[in-house]
């Protein structure tokens, strides 16, 4: 017997009810299915056509990912949107075959819009956008660690959201002001705090990004999101409230301000290829304003087209590499 397979991050196909109008259908979900002519409460009269972006058949394991929990990140089906279902692999993570789908609303997390309508965004659509903006399409594909950069980038906006985790033992620090008084997911992500936010890469997707890695980008931030905002991968990053990246290239791991073109501009620097510093409070500086120091780190790695292995995310965090020198305050 064989079974599809969910290969390099693109989701499978799975099968599943749906109840619409009260009565319930089983239809496959495709990769992406266009909502035309049935609104939610009409019941289709035959399952609409698959896509299937990539899968390769399989010997039978103890796991089917088909079994898998289903999720549906969307309040409903509108005419004329495009969904899509996405596997979320934890196999990297965990080390076992394990994994959940989620279904989401493409055109909600790539429409135009303007950025004084951020903070109005949903969580996954104000999600999406902020890795679209802050780690870009071409890395989130591109590198072989980009779904734990993505989930540690997540966990900023979580943590900046708890106002206790920012206490530190400086009498005269202030109480951590989190968020802001009524914040929402989009105002915390303001571009003031998170710089691509405020970019056409975050507010215009799909002006900016070709078709086909638009799509499959935004595939992997929603699952690095479900994973974050379920704690299917715990936070990694000691209770960061900041990050940066740094060069790459022949400046791997330099400051950006060696790779930026502003200051010492270092032969060989390269702005997009290099390593994500993720930082936590650690004080309070006497002229008004929190501290910061560099915890936990994320490199660039050329993700080659391979397919992670069972546990391989874990392992890397593990390693005494990913433990940034105390000196070193980025």
């Amino acid at each position: 017997m064989k079974t599809l397979t969910y290969i390099a991050g693109i989701a499978s196909v799975l099968s599943f009810t749906l109840s619409l109008a009260g009565c319930d259908q089983s239809v496959a979900v495709p990769l992406a299915t266009k909502v035309a002519d049935a609104a939610i409460e009409e019941a289709p009269e035959q399952a609409p056509e698959i896509e299937v972006a990539r899968i390769e058949e399989v010997e039978d394991t103890a796991f089917d990912p088909a079994s898998a929990p289903h999720h549906f990140a969307t309040t409903g089906f509108r005419r004329g949107r495009t969904y899509r279902t996405v596997y979320v692999d934890l196999e990297p993570y965990t080390g076992e075959p394990s994994g959940e789908w989620v279904t989401y609303d493409f055109d909600e997390v790539t429409r135009d819009i303007a950025y004084r309508d951020l903070p109005a965004e949903s969580e996954i659509s104000a999600a999406v956008r902020l890795l679209l903006g802050e780690v870009g399409a071409g890395r989130l594909l591109g590198s072989r660690w980009s779904t734990l950069e993505a989930v540690g980038i997540l966990y900023t906006v979580h943590n900046r959201m708890t106002t206790t985790i920012g206490d530190v033992e400086v009498p005269v620090a202030p109480t951590w002001p989190g968020c802001g008084e009524g914040y929402t997911w989009g105002s915390c992500v303001n571009k003031e705090q998170y710089l691509g936010t405020g970019t056409s890469r975050a507010l215009r997707p799909t002006k900016v990004t070709e078709a086909a890695t638009l799509t499959a980008a935004t595939d992997k931030a929603v699952a690095a999101w479900w994973m974050q905002k379920n704690g299917l991968v715990k936070d990694f990053t000691g209770g960061a409230t900041n990050f940066v990246h740094r060069c790459g290239g022949k400046a791997y791991g330099k400051t950006t301000y060696n790779c930026d073109g502003v200051g010492r501009d270092y032969p060989g620097a390269n702005g997009v290829t290099g390593p994500v510093l993720f930082k936590r409070i650690n004080g309070y500086h006497r002229k008004g304003y929190f501290t910061h120091t560099p915890v936990k780190a994320i490199d660039y790695t050329s993700a080659k087209g391979a397919t992670p292995a069972p546990g391989e995310w874990m392992d890397y965090l593990a390693k005494p590499h990913f433990l940034v020198p105390a000196g070193d305050q980025g």
